[in-house]
């Protein structure tokens, strides 16, 4: 319920309005997120025209679950790119 929410909630705003706001989006998610869907990641990621890397088993991203995301290579790679 939460989530469709969230996804009500930002096309209020305009998926099209946001995309004009940045170059480019990647969207990092869980298969086994306990807030958001796996679904609800790839339906963000079609709308925004994002990429989406999902990672298996890793739950919700925070330190609480798991201290490996204190460092997430992934994230500064996915940053530090041209």
């Amino acid at each position: 319920m939460e989530q469709t929410l969230i996804i009500q909630a930002i096309g209020f705003l305009g998926w099209k309005k946001i995309r004009g706001h940045v170059k480019e989006f990647v969207l990092f998610h869980s298969d086994n997120d306990s807030y958001m869907s796996r679904e609800h990641g790839m339906v963000s990621s079609r709308r925004l025209r994002a990429k989406l890397r999902i990672f298996p088993g890793c739950g919700h991203f925070n330190l609480e679950t798991d201290k490996k995301f204190k460092q997430f290579p992934e994230l500064l790679e996915e940053i530090l790119h041209d």
